[in-house]
């Protein structure tokens, strides 16, 4: 009789247990898969302003709103006490931790990138004229959404934290706000150090305009050898000094003694080896180089020249006194390749494309 009543409750309840363990699994299944619609009201902001007009997430949450945080430091934002804005927003993971809206894993993966001992903090602590922007790079916290899956990620890249892994709407909510509230201070924190790199490209804009007006024209060779000695990885700005190496140039060559005794030739100068100087703004250039000139009534000669910008040089040649035919004189070169290229075309192409490169990243 015991067992019977002991089958007749397991018959009862087995069907009622079961009905819970599914109830509970479904519950489980739809919280741990936020929709594509929750995560975009979640995670761009004007969705979520959008969303904050028809709803009340509650006190705690109002409280951590990007809204509310970027308001709460407004003050020491405006200060420059960064360093307080910085150990603010990763209070904001912590609490969030503490309240279990956010796991181990991925608080220390948010809190790594506001670490106070690492460059951002030195970089809090700079002025705004010289301060690093790379090291605040406040877009790579701007969660980004997927327009077919609807699925968005913090810092996206090769190591991304994905919002489909949240377990809860929470946790998806608490990762997005935080990276949007950390966005928000993060490009005020930049402000002063984008003005200020905004001049700087502008400068080295007109720089390059004027190096591609004003500048010596090189042949292949010469390109070779000051792209390896003169450019610096990183520096932007064009060549403060050029190589001349076996640089041909047609030239007048007036030798003799005194006038009327003059002979005046067609010449080929071939300066072998020299350096130039250009102004701070690139408008113009001096310099000097050594090399030999062949004349077509006079003796190979050598020469030294003294280039004093916008294409023209002015030398002196040497040739053997002991040849009763050779005379020493002054020759008179004129650089033509910038004319016959197109060089200042193609450098004024390839700045843009550069600044466009650098204004990308």
């Amino acid at each position: 009789m015991r067992n019977n009543r002991y089958n007749v409750l397991a018959n009862v309840t087995r069907p009622i247990l079961s009905s819970i363990v599914l109830l509970a699994a479904t519950t489980t299944i739809a919280v741990a898969q936020p929709s594509a619609a929750s995560l975009r009201a979640e995670c761009d902001m004007m969705e979520l302003r959008r969303a904050d007009a028809v709803r009340n997430p509650g006190a705690y949450w109002l409280r951590h709103h990007p809204d509310s945080v970027f308001a709460s430091l407004r003050v020491a934002m405006d200060e420059e006490r960064w360093t307080t804005a910085l150990s603010r927003l990763r209070g904001e993971l912590e609490t969030h931790l503490e309240n279990r809206h956010l796991d181990s894993v991925t608080y220390q993966r948010l809190s790594a990138e506001l670490s106070l001992d690492g460059g951002l903090l030195r970089a809090a602590t700079l002025t705004p004229k010289i301060r690093n922007m790379r090291a605040a790079a406040a877009s790579r916290w701007h969660p980004v959404g997927n327009p077919v899956t609807g699925e968005y990620a913090v810092f996206n890249g090769p190591r991304p934290v994905a919002l489909a892994s949240a377990a809860t709407v929470d946790r998806a909510r608490a990762i997005c706000w935080a990276s949007l509230a950390a966005e928000r201070v993060l490009t005020r924190f930049n402000t002063e150090a984008r003005s200020t790199v905004e001049v700087e490209l502008e400068r080295i804009d007109d720089l390059w305009d004027g190096f591609a007006d004003h500048s010596y024209a090189q042949l292949p060779w010469e390109l070779a050898l000051n792209a390896a000695t003169s450019m610096r990885t990183g520096n932007l700005e064009p060549p403060g000094h050029q190589y001349i190496l076996l640089h041909p140039e047609p030239a007048v060559d007036i030798s003799g003694g005194k006038f009327p005794d003059w002979i005046r030739s067609d010449a080929l100068s071939v300066p072998i080896f020299g350096v130039i100087w250009y102004n701070p703004n690139r408008s113009s250039f001096y310099g000097v180089s050594g090399g030999a000139v062949l004349s077509a009534k006079q003796p190979v000669g050598f020469n030294v020249t003294a280039m004093l910008g916008r294409g023209f040089s002015v030398g002196y040649v040497r040739r053997n006194p002991k040849n009763a035919v050779s005379k020493s004189g002054v020759i008179v070169s004129a650089e033509v390749y910038r004319f016959l290229s197109g060089i200042p075309e193609l450098i004024g192409k390839r700045k843009e494309e550069a600044l466009k490169q650098v204004m990308s990243k």
